[in-house]
């Protein structure tokens, strides 16, 4: 090394940062184009996914919320029919996410996971088609209330007792009533 002119010493140490330098801002360069298709992945695949699964859930959310609210023996058939629209709206409204989720690229995990998604969100649909089904034949009695129905049969049958009591008292005693 000390035969070695200055100059090329420093040109060679220059020339070796440099080749550094330009490796260092390679990788970089490597890394931000990486980050930008990992970005747009997200923008256009991941983001969209994820609106979709929430929007899906909130109308699910939505069609739970309205089966509960049939539950409610005091519902007067406004809110009831407001209530099967609700359910209906919910149904559209989480088939449509769903149809747009299932629209945007995914992995073969994610293809999985959907497809058993749709397997269980099936199976989830005949049941709520079975609660649907009683509720509108529970509706068809026109007996939404039966402890309401109760207390009220119970009502009469004591008015009725009464009734016949005081029509025997007439009619044996001869006595009247109000």
């Amino acid at each position: 090394m000390k035969n070695i002119k200055l100059l090329y010493k420093l040109t060679g140490g220059f020339l070796l940062c440099a080749a550094i330098t330009f490796v260092v801002g390679l990788v970089g360069y490597m890394g931000l184009n990486s980050l930008n298709d990992d970005l747009d992945n997200m923008s256009t695949n991941r983001m969209p996914a994820v609106e979709n699964l929430l929007d899906a859930s909130v109308e699910v959310e939505r069609l739970r919320v309205a089966q509960r609210s049939l539950l409610n023996p005091n519902l007067d058939s406004q809110t009831r029919a407001r209530q099967y629209s609700n359910i209906e709206q919910a149904r559209q409204g989480y088939a449509e996410s769903l149809e747009v989720f299932k629209a945007l690229a995914h992995t073969d995990k994610e293809l999985a996971a959907i497809s058993e998604m749709e397997r269980a969100l099936a199976n989830w649909q005949v049941e709520n088609d079975t609660f649907l089904e009683a509720a509108k034949t529970l509706e068809a009695t026109d007996i939404t209330n039966p402890t309401e129905l109760r207390k009220n049969l119970e009502i009469f049958r004591g008015d009725h007792y009464k009734l016949m009591d005081s029509i025997g008292s007439l009619l044996i005693l001869d006595t009247s009533f109000d």
